[in-house]
This record gives structure tokens, sequence and C-alpha cells, in this order.
């Protein structure tokens, strides 16, 4: 009330150049977008993972608004400039063994296999659950059900699905028994994404990781019976988590 019409008796066109400087921060905000975008994805829409060697092409300034712009687009909100910086420091000199994180309001980017992926940085939690398989069972923290398909007449199993646990293995047929963090790791998945992954037992012995890996039993047992193994993860899992149904190995 004393400000503004001060400046407006000194400048009377102080509104329309308010609103047109406005609008060019607005068509540069978004030729920016525009920019980055088809930089990093072509002509695709953001996705939960970014090509890394993509970005650290770019010049430094359009590199910080790349992560900056993914992170609003995906997510609402963005890290602030001080972590970009500090984050794409690490990037350009991490070396093989080492992951970058960077974490904002219940968010992560994490470097894995030279993309950038983003995710919710909330951390694995331990769950067992009792599976009668005649119905579909729901998982928790978002990682979506897991069923059995096929004849149900007599044929139910009672069994227990459990996240991950330091030393698990796996019979594999004429490999003996794996450990499931080499399978995985071999396997592609994310190293956060390890532990979540479903492990089927029964009578406390491991018959199947997710719908990937089956001990061979247990896939006797789905063939003569005409059964498929689904887990349908959501898609808060990206990446190497992919929906598919097996009744073999991989």
């Amino acid at each position: 009330h004393e400000i503004l019409p001060a400046l407006r008796s000194r400048w009377p066109g102080l509104d329309q150049s308010v609103v047109r400087s406005a609008q060019l921060s607005k068509a540069a905000a978004n030729e920016l977008e525009q920019t980055v975008r088809l930089q990093l994805t072509g002509d695709r829409p953001w996705g939960r993972e970014l090509d890394a060697t993509r970005l650290l092409g770019l010049s430094p300034f359009l590199q910080g608004e790349a992560i900056r712009v993914w992170s609003r687009a995906l997510t609402g909100s963005g890290p602030s400039g001080p972590k970009i910086d500090e984050f794409l420091d690490q990037l350009l000199n991490a070396g093989d063994d080492r992951q970058p994180q960077l974490e904002f309001d219940g968010h992560a980017i994490r470097l894995w296999q030279q993309k950038l992926w983003l995710i919710e940085a909330e951390p694995s939690q331990a769950y067992r659950l009792d599976w009668c398989t005649d119905q579909p069972l729901s998982l928790p923290f978002s990682l979506g059900r897991i069923s059995l398909s096929g004849p149900k007449e007599g044929t139910s199993l009672h069994l227990q699905v459990r996240s991950g646990e330091p030393g698990d293995r796996l019979k594999l047929g004429s490999d003996g028994h794996r450990k499931v963090k080499e399978l995985m790791r071999e396997g592609g998945i994310p190293p956060w994404q390890r532990a979540s992954w479903p492990r089927i037992e029964r009578d406390g012995r491991l018959i199947a990781v997710g719908s990937r890996w089956l001990e061979p039993k247990f896939q006797d047992w789905m063939q003569a019976h005409s059964f498929q193994l689904h887990w349908v993860p959501l898609e808060s899992l990206p990446g190497a988590i992919s929906p598919n149904a097996t009744h073999g190995n991989h």
C-alpha cells in the first residue's frame, strides 16, 4: 500500500513491466526444460532413470538444471542448489566402487550402472507373511502382489513370503545352491531393491526369489500341475524389476 503506489508514480508502466517479466521468465523456464529433456531423453517423457553419461556431457549449468527439472517433473519438488552442486561433484569423481546419492523431500537420486535412478528414500523394511496360494498375496511397502495361477482343486500350498536375509541361498539345478545376492547382481537388480524382492519358502526351505529364480523341485511341481508363478510389482520399483510370469529359471 505504500511502496507500490510510489513506484507506480515514478514508473507508470510498472505493472505491465512486471507482468511482461513474469511471462518472459516462464517462457525461458519452459524452453530450458525442453532443452534439457531433449538432450537427455529425446522426444520421450521423463522417466525414473537418466543416462549419467549424457547428463555429464552437458554444460555445468545445464547439468544442474536437468536434475532440478527432472526431479520436479516426477516428484513436484527438487533438491537445493548446493545439494545439486555437491552431487554433481561426486558424480564427476565417483569411482566404480562408489554410489553417490542425493536425498531430498523423501526421495533420492542414486548412481548405478552409469544411470541415475530417482527412487523413494524410504529405508528397506523387513516383512514375513503366510500365503495360501489359492489367493493372491498383497505385499507390503508398495511391492505389489504375488500369485499362483492355474487349476485350484486340491493343489493349494501353504507358503511363507519374506524379505531378504543375509546368507540367502537357492538351489538351482546343476549349479547347486547359489547365493541370492550373487544371482541378483548378475541379473542386474539395483542394490537398493534386492532386500525387498520376495523370497518364497516352503517348510523353511527357500524355493523361489520373486518369479525369476525357482528351485527345480518347485518348478517341476508347477509344471506338473500347470501352474505359473506371477509377481507384479508396483511402478515404484523402477528399472530391473519387470512384471513377468514364469515356470522356469532365467
